[in-house]
């Protein structure tokens, strides 16, 4: 796992922020049963004694070899920029979604939405840009024992930051408390 400050500038970080909260940018509710973060069946298998599920808008760009929206060439555009300073390297993007939640005052500190591997069929990489200053930490889990789960890492969403990590590694967060929104830019990228 790696975290990446700074990679983009104050005019680059700024640009792609008033993108994703212009007026006009779409925001759908996450196609699951209730709208939660996590697909029932995954809550099933994933949840835990500190598992609670909040609500979740996201704005899909890209699925499983199918471009999603028009705004595609922004995030495509952001990922090369990652790549390019990182050296990092990727032949496939599997999915590319923009995830948004709001404010939750009451959710408890000791919580989480449903642990979760994006995509527990494929080896994949996860790549996360946070476009805005928020609390409701990112978890990444050394374990994927539901009945133990034990939290390695805990990173704050922090404007500008990347994160990178084996994508089998179980992880999750929680919702803003003080924020009005937390937003997330979720890739799956596989080598």
């Amino acid at each position: 796992m790696k975290i990446y400050d700074n990679l983009l500038s104050d005019v680059e970080q700024d640009e792609l922020e008033s993108i994703f909260l212009s007026p006009g940018f779409p925001w759908y509710w996450v196609d699951e049963e209730g709208s939660y973060t996590s697909a029932k069946k995954w809550q099933k298998i994933y949840a835990d004694k500190n598992t609670k599920e909040t609500k979740l808008m996201a704005h899909t760009f890209y699925n499983f070899s199918k471009i999603t929206s028009d705004g595609f060439p922004v995030v495509e555009k952001l990922l090369h920029k990652f790549l390019e300073r990182t050296k990092q390297t990727y032949t496939k993007i599997f999915r590319c979604k923009l995830n948004l939640q709001l404010q939750n005052p009451n959710y408890p500190e000791s919580s989480y939405v449903c642990p979760h591997i994006d995509m527990s069929e494929q080896k994949h990489n996860v790549l996360i840009y946070y476009p805005i200053n928020s609390d409701g930490n990112t978890i990444l889990f050394k374990n994927k024992d539901r009945e133990n789960l034990i939290i390695e890492k805990e990173i704050e969403p922090k404007k500008g930051r990347f994160i990178f990590f084996d994508g089998n590694t179980m992880h999750s967060n929680r919702p803003p408390k003080i924020s009005e929104t937390r937003m997330a830019l979720n890739y799956d990228i596989g080598e």
